[in-house]
Parts: C-alpha cells; sequence; structure tokens
C-alpha cells in the first residue's frame, strides 16, 4: 500500500478532477545523446545538456553541437583497469563518477554563468564550478571552483547524486549521495559496519561534520565565493553550515518548487526484499522540505522504520535507533546527537503499490508544474502539480498539491518511458522528458521529447515493432538487461547461452528454472547487483518471454 505523512486534503478545496490517466502525444526534440543526465532550456529556447562521460552539448535550430569536454573519471575510461569489471560498469571503481550536475544561473540572460558538478580525473572529489555561457561559446578559462567535496571512488563505493537547482531566492542546492558501499555488509540494508569505512554511512550521511549524505544550500556570489543563507540545519563549530537536509541515501533528482520555495527530492533506497533481523525492507522516498532537516538515513527509511545498530562480529543487534538518533560510529566527526528524523513525504517498495506498480525502482521528483506558466497548455487539473517519475520502471506520474503542499490527487501519464532521468516545464509551456537511454551506460540513444497534452492521445505504452520487446519494456525486462548488450545485467543472449549448454537439461526444465529465478529474484550468479523479483508476471507472459530469451544466439 501506499503510505503518505500527510493528512487528507480539506473537503472545501475544489478541483477539476481528470481522468486517471493524463493523455499525451510525444515529438523527440533531441536525440542520439551519450548518457545524457541534465539538462537546462536556455532562455531563448535551445537546450544546454550535459553527459556523464563529459561532455556538454548545445542543441539550437541549427543542430547539436558540443561545447565543452570535462576530463572526468568514470567506469568508461578505467575499462582496461584490472579492478574494473569485465561488463565496464564499474567494478570496484568509480561506479557512478562523470559529469553529473547543471544548473544555470537566475540572471542567465545578463551573465551567462553556468554551474556544473564533475569528478575530474586528477582529485578525488566531486567538484562545484562555475563558467561563462555566452553567445553559444564556453568560455572554457572561465573556470570559478567553488567547493569541492572529498569522494572515494574505490571499494564499490557509488551514489554520487550530483543535482543542482537554484530557487527563486538565488540560492543553489547542491545533492550529494552517502558515498558507501551499498552492497557489502549492508545486506541491502543500512550499511553501518564500524569495521569498514566504506560500508558505513554513519561517517558521511550522519556525520554533521561531512558534506556528503544529503543537499546543500549556498548563495553563489560573482567573484565565485559563496555565503551561507539563515536557516540551513547546522550553526555549531564542528557541523557544516552549508547543509540544508541531511541523513539521505541518494539524493538522485531534485527540484525547488519557484513559487513557494519548497525543495522535493527523489531518494533512492536500499535493496532489501523484506524485512529482517536488522531492520526493514528497502523504500524509495519522495521528499518535501520547506525548512532544513534530518531524513533519517542510515538510522531510518520511509516513515521512520528503523534500523538497529549492529554488531558485525557477534551478528547481533545492540538496539533500535530513537527518533532523535545519536551517532554512535567512530567514524563520527560531527555532532553526537541529531536532530530529530523527519518522515518521508511519500515512500514505496518493490512491493506492488496503489499506485506505484511493482518491481524494482529509482525515484525521482520535480519539477511542480503550474497552468499560468504553460500557456493554456495543460488542463486545469494539473496546476499546482508535483511531477514524480521512475527511472527504473518508467512511469511520470502528477500528485496534485494543496496550497499547503498536502496531496489531493494523482494522474499518470498515458506514455512509459525509457530511464526517464530528468523533466523541465519548458519556456513554451510544454513538458520535456530526458530519456537516458536503454541501457546502464555507454548509450547513444538517450533523447529529449516533447510532451503535449493532447485529450486524443491513445493510451499506450513504450512501443517497439516487436510485440514481445514491447511487453518486455512495460515489465521492466529492460531496465537491467538488453537482447544482445550487456547492460546492468547480462545480454539475454548471454543468458541464453548459459542455460542451453546445461547437460542434462530439456528445454521445459530449463524455462522452469529461469521462471522461478525471475519469480523469486536473486544474486550472485552474475555478479554482485541483486536482481529483484517479479512475481507479478503471469506464466503465460513469463512463458512468451521466455521462449524469446532461449532463441537469442
Amino acid at each position: 500500500m501506499l503510505f503518505l505523512s500527510c493528512e487528507a486534503a480539506s473537503e472545501e478545496e475544489k478541483l477539476e478532477p481528470g481522468p486517471d490517466v493524463i493523455p499525451f502525444s510525444q515529438e523527440t526534440v533531441v536525440e542520439k545523446l551519450e548518457d545524457p543526465m541534465m539538462f537546462e532550456i536556455l532562455p531563448d529556447g535551445s537546450f544546454l545538456i550535459i553527459e556523464r562521460l563529459g561532455k556538454v552539448k548545445h542543441r539550437t535550430v541549427a543542430g547539436l553541437k558540443v561545447v565543452a569536454d570535462f576530463k572526468v573519471i568514470s567506469h568508461s575510461n578505467l575499462k582496461n583497469e584490472k579492478i574494473v569489471s569485465a561488463s565496464g560498469f564499474g567494478g570496484n571503481y568509480a561506479r557512478e563518477c562523470g559529469l553529473l550536475g547543471l544548473a544555470i544561473s537566475p540572471d542567465f540572460k545578463k551573465t551567462g554563468f553556468v554551474y556544473v558538478v564533475y569528478s575530474p580525473l586528477d582529485k578525488s572529489v566531486n567538484r562545484l564550478s562555475r563558467f561563462t555561457f555566452k553567445n553559444k561559446i564556453w568560455e572554457n578559462p572561465s573556470e570559478k571552483i567553488i567547493l569541492e567535496v572529498p569522494h572515494e571512488r574505490k571499494d564499490k563505493a557509488c551514489h554520487e547524486s550530483g543535482c543542482l537547482e537554484f530557487d527563486s531566492e538565488g540560492n543553489l542546492y547542491w545533492a550529494i549521495g552517502d558515498n558507501t558501499n551499498p552492497w557489502g555488509t549492508a545486506a541491502g540494508g543500512a550499511p553501518q559496519n564500524e569495521e569498514d569505512p566504506i560500508n558505513n554511512a554513519m561517517r558521511t550521511s550522519a556525520n554533521s561534520a561531512d558534506l556528503r549524505g544529503g543537499i546543500m544550500r549556498i548563495t553563489p556570489h560573482k567573484d565565485g565565493s559563496y555565503s551561507i543563507p539563515n536557516g540551513n540545519l547546522f550553526d555549531d563549530e564542528v557541523s557544516r553550515k552549508e547543509i540544508y537536509v541531511k541523513g539521505c541515501r541518494n539524493p538522485f533528482r531534485i527540484s525547488i518548487d519557484k513559487k513557494t520555495n519548497a525543495l522535493y527530492w527523489g531518494e533512492v533506497g536500499p535493496d532489501a526484499k523484506q524485512d529482517t533481523a536488522r531492520g526493514p525492507k528497502g523504500y524509495d522516498e519522495i521528499n518535501r522540505a520547506t525548512q532544513a532537516g534530518f531524513y533519517g538515513w542510515p538510522f531510518f527509511v520511509a516513515d521512520n522504520k528503523p534500523y538497529k545498530l549492529w554488531n558485525f562480529n557477534t551478528n547481533k543487534a545492540i538496539k533500535a535507533f530513537d527518533s532523535r538518533p545519536g551517532n554512535p560510529s567512530k567514524f563520527n566527526t560531527g555532532l553526537k546527537r541529531l536532530p530529530e528524523a523527519q518522515k518521508s513525504f511519500m515512500h514505496y517498495s518493490y512491493d506492488k503499490e496503489s499506485i506505484f506498480g511493482q518491481g524494482s525502482r529509482n525515484a525521482m521528483a520535480g519539477p511542480v508544474i503550474y497552468k499560468d506558466a504553460s500557456n493554456g497548455r495543460l488542463p486545469n487539473y494539473l496546476d499546482s502539480s508535483l511531477v514524480i517519475y521512475d527511472w527504473m520502471r518508467g512511469f511520470l506520474k502528477f500528485v496534485k498539491l494543496s496550497k499547503e503542499g498536502e496531496i489531493l490527487s494523482y494522474h499518470t501519464s498515458s506514455r512509459s518511458f525509457i530511464h526517464p532521468i530528468a523533466v523541465k516545464q519548458g519556456n513554451d509551456g510544454f513538458l520535456y522528458v530526458l530519456e537516458y537511454g536503454k541501457k546502464w551506460t555507454e548509450n547513444k540513444d538517450g533523447r529529449i521529447l516533447k510532451l503535449k497534452f493532447d485529450k486524443n492521445a491513445p493510451t499506450n505504452e513504450v512501443s517497439t515493432k516487436d510485440p514481445i520487446l514491447t511487453m518486455m519494456y512495460a515489465k521492466q525486462c529492460m531496465a537491467c538487461h538488453l537482447p544482445k548488450q550487456k547492460s546492468v545485467g547480462p545480454s539475454y543472449a548471454d543468458v541464453a547461452r548459459k542455460y542451453r549448454s546445461l547437460k542434462g537439461q530439456t528445454h521445459a526444465q530449463i524455462k522452469n528454472q529461469l521462471r522461478n529465478k525471475i519469480k523469486n529474484g536473486g544474486t550472485g550468479v552474475w555478479g554482485q547487483i541483486p536482481m529483484p523479483p517479479q512475481p507479478h508476471v503471469s506464466k503465460r507472459d513469463l512463458d512468451l518471454i521466455l521462449d524469446y530469451i532461449l532463441m537469442l544466439e
């Protein structure tokens, strides 16, 4: 079921109800992007786009042009290193680094200021810098390094985040992950190993003296310096005053409501598929903050479901955390006691939810869209709606909000998307969706889609020429696998070859074995990254999918 941390809206609120499914048609406006991460729509209507491997591209009516190329560390430029896996996906090192964040200054028309977050080759940091982009020219000597956050890149540390957003008062928000190994001793839950710092998010997300695992808020100045706005979370001698939100795992995509300055973010949660003695199963969160706060990780998840402090030597629980936890870690260099943990705005798990579906998850949030900014291109019932979407599940939903930020209703886009990674409401009022591409890395099929509200548009899933592939996209099979290319998991052709080679097994026995693996999920056969269970796929559909897979060469 769906859990909400807000009360029901007043019955006095008058709403145009609208349909559950919102019909949209779509148009591709930018294509052939390579692992695109974020984009901005400039005042002249052109697009500025960043790609994870370092390129900044500018799309005008004349076409797509590379205007800058950052030398970043990433999985791709370390392929020849022994510590990188054969699949090219990160291995033990630099799993999620690269060119990560992009925002244009509120006074961009005058200054041309562009802010980026990237992982430089020569230093183990994530760096926030400002550049100048004027008259379609990226001024390379213009870099002003504003802030650097030390980041560990070894032993499968990940969760970089990197998203940037400005509020209406000129404050810049920077989301950054916990920089922790989520697979080691965490077992899909909360990483709190006192014997190994890379497996311990208490050193980052729950450490008030560390900038990782939260969202910073600063006020940039023209000379490249910055100041701290009033109302950030900490104002003591040991804590970092840049921190606005703390206690995050991987706040991958954030957004600021330009009318209210409310902060929204999607929190990518842990992988545990069921409750254990160590704590709750994994949940992704959509969060909302109108003031600074601590959001619980790695002590709580969702609506403050508590984890237990765990002794990894005895493999026993020490205690469950309370709502205002102390940070007991020997790696903690900040406050010993943290602010009271805030509950999630909404959250969902692998299980079938009332509106979120079922399966793998990767929550993202924003923007809040308004009818008066749409030039009449949005219906009234979508006015003041928060856009939420999921990179894995491919949905796009609209959460209707009251003036106080309470949830009034939900609507779903008639279209599904291939790894949606950013959404904007354009200057022209239309919605624009950035699709990352089909694979986990090294895509060349990323694109930006323009969505047009069209009451006559058909309701359909992602479509291909092959009906089996269409069904597999709809059921999220393509989120981690592709027919003949490695992605986060093996190609389906590799799976087919592996199981066809089993001696003494009939086709029916192989299908039954694979059917059970898909239904129950698991890890270890192809690496550490878990495959989530898919109990919702019917036997009929599974048989069709498996017949297709086992025919691949």
